[in-house]
């Protein structure tokens, strides 16, 4: 689940014109894969963010699962 998403940061900008930004950052929010907590993740995360493409509302979608998701590492990290 984790690689579909990722393998499609590239697309989803692209449907900016035809659904909305507000539409576009629902989608990404829900397609974010957040049940797969793991480094490797968080690392494809902040290289989707570190692209210029996105929309602004798909980065903030990125950005607040991101913040969940780091959050659910460093659950893992301090209580195993």
């Amino acid at each position: 689940m984790g690689s579909w998403f990722w393998s499609r940061t590239t697309e989803v900008p692209a449907l900016a014109p035809r659904v909305g930004e507000d539409a576009l950052g629902h989608v990404a929010a829900l397609a974010y894969p957040l049940p797969m907590v793991s480094e490797h993740t968080l690392a494809l995360s902040r290289a989707a963010l570190a692209d210029g493409s996105l929309t602004p509302a798909v980065r903030r979608s990125i950005t607040d699962a991101q913040a969940k998701l780091e959050e659910a590492l460093a659950s893992r990290t301090a209580f195993g």
